[in-house]
């Protein structure tokens, strides 16, 4: 199987490179501040939330797609994650896009009928993005606006349904068409002119749809890499949140799960996390001498990440490309007291690695999910407090000697 490493011509998600080392990507947020405009296509970008911006605008996804199994609704957009490839060429411009049901009670049963991620990809010559050859910047091409599909004016999927009363609103569902009259004003804006579009706009944004920020990678520092910061920081408490600045302590063999109450692989999983606390997304295929590392958040209930079925396009074996961490819930407005609140452990996107020709369609890739325990949050805050208590007392141990 040939395995192709991904562009480094674009700082989203692309691999970067120190030398001749490669680097596993993180993703962060750029900034949790609320957005005046959505993200722009054209630009590329990595995100949380907001409608998905589509790399085809005459092919948004067919909401049957996006309805939940377990619930009927319509599922929303969790993550877009631009992963450009240089080959093959169909590849050049390619996006992964993830969709949950928002409702937790939908995720305790057959988590596939409540989660879906799809693969898209244009080449270099394409009807919708001009790109200088020697900027690399991309502008839209007439034709983007010009054949732009009718979408749902709620989450972004293709739309056949239109509000009876103004008929220029458009929906994917009688459930976002109900939503956006009850929730998002326009039971108060149908009516009127259209300058106040925005208003609904914003409205939908903040309370249908998880909130849309920014994603931002830097390289995952090997370890000689990481002490080397930690001596350039000069012992100083305060520094850029992207750069690690402790050496990860080996998990060692005498914290076995019937001594700490911790299982070894959610202190490995703490470890790493903390190194690079605000990270919530690891995109792991980034060349072919870096075999992908999972992070697993628990010892029981391991997705098995190698028995997934093959590409029904090509028949080649899909392989992990990247990891979402439940790190990014603390950036979604969540009742954490709410046991019907959504939360997850991880999920593990794997996708065909011969970004096999798609024709203007959507490849739909497989996604798995892993939780910390049935007990869902609290369990996890207490997990992860006894972790940093091994931690401490590792730490210490070392410091004595």
């Amino acid at each position: 199987m040939v395995h192709h490493k991904p562009s480094t011509r674009h700082p989203t998600m692309a691999i970067i490179e120190d030398g001749d080392q490669p680097h596993f990507q993180l993703g962060f947020v750029e900034s949790t501040h609320p957005r005046d405009a959505p993200l722009a296509i054209e630009h590329f970008p990595t995100k949380i939330g907001g409608k998905p911006l589509w790399l085809n605008p005459r092919t948004p996804l067919d909401p049957a797609k996006l309805t939940c199994g377990a619930c009927s609704a319509p599922m929303i957009l969790l993550m877009q994650i631009y992963t450009a490839e240089d080959f093959p060429e169909e590849a050049y411009h390619r996006y992964l896009y993830l969709f949950v049901c928002r409702k937790g009670a939908c995720h305790r049963g057959d988590r596939r009928l409540c989660t879906r991620v799809f693969r898209a990809q244009l080449p270099l010559d394409n009807d919708f993005y001009e790109t200088d050859p020697d900027t690399e910047a991309t502008a839209l091409k007439p034709a983007y606006t010009s054949t732009t599909a009718t979408t749902c004016s709620v989450c972004g999927a293709a739309a056949s349904k239109r509000c009876a009363a103004c008929q220029k609103t458009w929906y994917c569902s009688r459930d976002h068409q109900y939503a956006h009259w009850t929730h998002a004003g326009h039971k108060e804006q149908c009516s009127r002119t259209s300058e106040l579009t925005d208003v609904t706009s914003r409205l939908v944004r903040a309370k249908l749809l998880f909130p849309e920020l920014e994603v931002v990678s830097e390289p995952e520092l090997s370890e000689s890499e990481r002490i080397a910061a930690a001596a350039a920081a000069d012992g100083s408490a305060t520094h850029n949140a992207l750069v690690p600045l402790l050496r990860a302590p080996a998990v060692p063999e005498e914290y076995e799960d019937s001594e700490t109450g911790v299982d070894r692989a959610f202190l490995k999983f703490q470890h790493r996390i903390d190194m690079y606390p605000k990270q919530v997304l690891r995109y792991l295929r980034v060349d072919p001498e870096l075999d992908p590392e999972p992070l697993f958040v628990a010892a029981e209930e391991k997705p098995d990440l190698d028995a997934v079925p093959a590409c029904p396009r090509c028949g080649a074996q899909r392989e992990l490309e990247c990891q979402v961490l439940s790190t990014v819930l603390a950036y979604l407005p969540l009742d954490v007291t709410d046991e019907n609140s959504f939360d997850f452990g991880t999920y593990f996107v794997l996708t065909c690695p011969e970004n096999c020709e798609l024709k203007g369609e959507y490849a739909e890739e497989v996604v798995l999910r892993q939780d910390f325990s049935s007990d869902g949050m609290s369990s996890l805050a207490q997990r992860a407090e006894k972790a940093k208590e091994v931690l401490k007392e590792q730490e210490e141990g070392q410091d004595a000697e």
